[in-house]
């Protein structure tokens, strides 16, 4: 379920792109049609990513490679064919179907990049990231052509914050062979650490600057946001204050360099809060 957790949060998003496009005079039809019809097929485009993913982390099975190629051609053509349908029938946004293509497009390229520059853990990445923060961006063309300078800002903010998450969780336990696992007198089983592409190239002191910057951006454009052209900017201020408060006190300790795995952990936590008060910020921001 964790693994697909980030493609599942995308679909949530798609529904908060359509609100937040509800007020150009489209229809309450057309609109209960985008809300219905528009994460379902979006599911498909980011369960395709999810493939592409897995091709990324086994590019030396041969075996697995081309059944999960069968695969993705599959879960995409069908994304893509229950998208068609969706547009024809229903005489939606045309230009919602080349977005489809160049999210297939996206995948691909994500792929060759990691073929050519052997980036895995980047690479896997942004295509969680994008998988969850690109359905604003996917919800808001399905009602109109014409996105709202706040809804780029809102996919700008959520990407800024998942990524620096991200990057405050490059550590992670793999066995029982690294001498930096954890074994107690007492007990047989020991903690093993995974040290990544990222910590590898880097180090941990750099990535997490890296999430800071990530941060400050956050929180600048949720400042920006309250003087758009939002249809309800007091409720979308009192969600948008909260995360703030919390994005700064992650950055405060981000600033002060704290390297250690628990410090990392709470670094962590601390942005996920303020994710789901930015997605309660997008959600009032049009009621």
């Amino acid at each position: 379920m964790k693994k697909i957790k980030p493609y599942l949060k995308g679909t949530l998003m798609v529904i908060i792109g359509t609100i937040n496009t509800i007020r150009l005079e489209i229809g309450i039809g057309r609109i209960w049609i985008n809300i219905i019809f528009g994460p379902l097929t979006y599911i498909f485009l980011c369960f395709s990513g999810l493939i592409v993913k897995n091709l990324i982390l086994i590019q030396n099975n041969s075996s697995n490679k081309n059944k999960l190629l069968i695969l993705l051609g599959i879960i995409w053509g069908f994304g893509f064919g229950f998208m068609l349908f969706y547009v024809l029938i229903y005489n939606l946004n045309i230009f919602i179907i080349v977005i489809t293509i160049i999210i297939g497009l996206i995948w691909f390229g994500l792929w060759l990049f990691t073929y050519y520059y052997n980036q895995r853990e980047i690479t896997v990445k942004l295509m969680e990231n994008l998988c969850f923060t690109f359905g604003i961006l996917y919800g808001a063309i399905l009602d109109t052509s014409f996105i709202p300078i706040f809804v780029y800002f809102f996919f700008i903010i959520a990407f800024s914050s998942q990524l620096s998450r991200d990057l405050t969780r490059i550590r992670k336990i793999e066995s029982d062979n690294h001498p930096k696992a954890k074994k107690s007198n007492n007990q047989s089983n020991t903690r093993k650490y995974k040290t990544n592409d990222l910590e590898q190239k880097f180090g941990n002191h750099k990535i997490l600057k890296l999430s800071l910057i990530f941060q400050l951006i956050s929180i600048i454009l949720l400042i920006f946001s309250f003087f758009t052209d939002l249809y309800s900017p007091i409720l979308y201020l009192y969600p948008s204050v909260i995360a703030i408060i919390f994005l700064l006190s992650s950055s405060i300790l981000s600033i002060k360099g704290v390297i250690q795995d628990k410090n990392n952990k709470i670094i962590s936590k601390i942005i996920k809060i303020a994710l789901a008060f930015e997605l309660i910020a997008f959600i009032l921001a049009n009621f």
